[in-house]
Formats: structure tokens, sequence, C-alpha cells
């Protein structure tokens, strides 16, 4: 399982790091949110769920 961030889309409203601080970050210029390194993504499904349904603005999925 991976969690995508479509940079095209995102507009760094912060939403998805409000409810999934545990497994995203700001990048290195505070504009749009990364997976934090080491994560397993697996393990944190519930919360990669909730950063994907409050995205306003879709820039976020889940590939399986």
């Amino acid at each position: 399982m991976k969690l995508i961030i479509n940079e095209d889309q995102c507009t760094g409203c912060q939403a998805c790091i409000a409810v999934a601080d545990e497994i995203l970050d700001f990048d290195d210029n505070a504009n749009l949110p990364v997976v934090k390194g080491g994560i397993d993504i697996e393990n944190k499904k519930e919360e990669a769920e909730q950063a994907v349904a409050v995205c306003p603005f879709g820039a976020i999925v889940i590939e399986e």
C-alpha cells in the first residue's frame, strides 16, 4: 500500500496533516505534505484513509 500525493492538486491547506500527523509532514519548503520516511503505511491504514477523506481537493490517494 502506498500513499500518493498529487502536488499539482495540493494547495497546502494542512487538512491531511491535521488528521494524519503520524504519517505525514510538510516538505522542506513547508508547502506540501509528504509521507514521513520509514513509515509503514500498512500499519497506519486508518490514518491514511482519513487523510484521503479530508483532502478537499482529492490530492491524496491510496494505491494498493
